[in-house]
């Protein structure tokens, strides 16, 4: 691995915890719940930003300012690579030491949205049942890192493609 996409992968990793730990600063993922379900899809614009300029850094400093689109896609992948274990540790430390009841927390508000929705109480009951197991600190670890990879994956594909698309035109008008 190369230190462009290692670099990047920290800056990912590092920016989504900060990311997180300002949500709960703010009370995200503690007071202010339904604010914070809404918050958590913003944060992919940290990805987003830092898998560009990875791409674009590892395209004009490593190999001479033309990059292939499945190198583009390596590099970015392998940034999420790096993102993933952060993220899935800092899960890990965040729902066992800095927010116990975040889990109870989301369930419950989860059985609100429902009740809300008019639903019979016996069937709220019967969808709580199917989703509580994902309120579970292995199943949020392990979702926060095959997430990270998934998602850095498709926004590499996304990335590379756009940059694979300007240099085409680019080189078309010269």
């Amino acid at each position: 691995m190369k230190k462009i996409e290692v670099k990047y992968g920290l800056f990912i990793g590092i920016g989504l915890v900060v990311w997180i730990l300002l949500e709960f600063a703010l009370g995200f993922h503690t007071t202010r719940l339904e604010l914070g379900q809404y918050t958590g899809y913003a944060a992919v614009i940290i990805p987003i930003v830092l898998l560009y300029q990875g791409i674009k850094e590892k395209r004009d400093t490593e190999l001479a300012g033309s990059m292939k689109f499945g190198q583009g896609v390596r590099a970015g992948f392998l940034m999420s690579l790096v993102a993933a274990p952060i993220i899935g540790f800092f899960f890990y430390v965040f729902i066992e030491f800095l927010n116990p009841r975040w889990l109870e927390l989301t369930f419950e508000l989860e059985r609100a949205k429902l009740l809300q929705t008019g639903v019979a109480a016996e069937t709220v009951s019967q969808m709580l049942a199917q989703i509580k197991p994902i309120f579970t600190v292995q199943v949020q670890v392990a979702s926060a890192f095959l997430g990270t990879i998934l998602q850095g994956l498709g926004l590499s594909v996304l990335i590379s493609a756009l940059l694979r698309w300007r240099q085409r035109k680019q080189s078309e008008r010269a």
